[in-house]
């Protein structure tokens, strides 16, 4: 092999390998992406959840028609100008109507969604659940990693125990600590 064939063969190498940590830098951006949408939608989840206290505690228990009741058609058009079809703004209403009338805080936008999910896998079942298989069944959920670094920033601002870390994320989604 000649000295320029041996160059050629290392500087196709030397790409590969850079090209290989290019896709490396760029998966771990896509999980860093990921990893921020996690965290802002369980605070955009927090947020409404909160919106929707103010509403009630303002007196008011009842979303109208987006036809004739202002917060609706606010709500709705918001929705829509931010390039989303009207279509998905009406499902998201539904779940904004849902929340003022029941006062209950949502854990998912879309509240078919959230019903089937309520239907599905991970009910009470035949015995009692170990601690192991719930918190399994919490860790294979597609939330779990976003809930995980929420807790750990708390804890790190030394906020308390872990458990009281958990549990303050708990209260965050709406859940009733017993």
């Amino acid at each position: 092999m000649t000295t320029k064939a041996k160059l050629s063969a290392v500087s196709s190498a030397t790409r590969a390998v850079v090209s290989l940590g290019e896709y490396g830098r760029k998966a771990a951006g896509f999980v860093l992406d990921g990893m921020s949408a996690d965290a802002l939608r369980v605070a955009a989840i927090a947020g409404f959840n909160a919106t929707v206290v103010e509403i009630r505690e303002a007196g008011v228990k009842k979303v109208g028609d987006r036809r004739n009741c202002p917060m609706a058609m606010d709500f709705h058009a918001t929705i829509v100008a931010a390039g989303n079809k009207a279509t998905t703004a009406n499902n998201y209403l539904v779940t904004f109507r849902e929340a003022v009338a029941t006062g209950k805080p949502i854990t998912e936008w879309n509240s078919a969604r959230a019903k089937a999910k309520a239907k599905g896998k991970g009910g009470a079942g035949k015995g009692k659940a170990t601690l192991e298989s719930l918190l399994l069944k919490a860790y294979n959920h597609d939330d779990f990693f976003g809930m995980c670094q929420i807790v750990e920033a708390e804890y790190n601002d030394a906020k308390g125990h872990i458990h009281v870390c958990i549990a303050s994320w708990l209260t965050a989604m709406g859940a009733e600590i017993k």
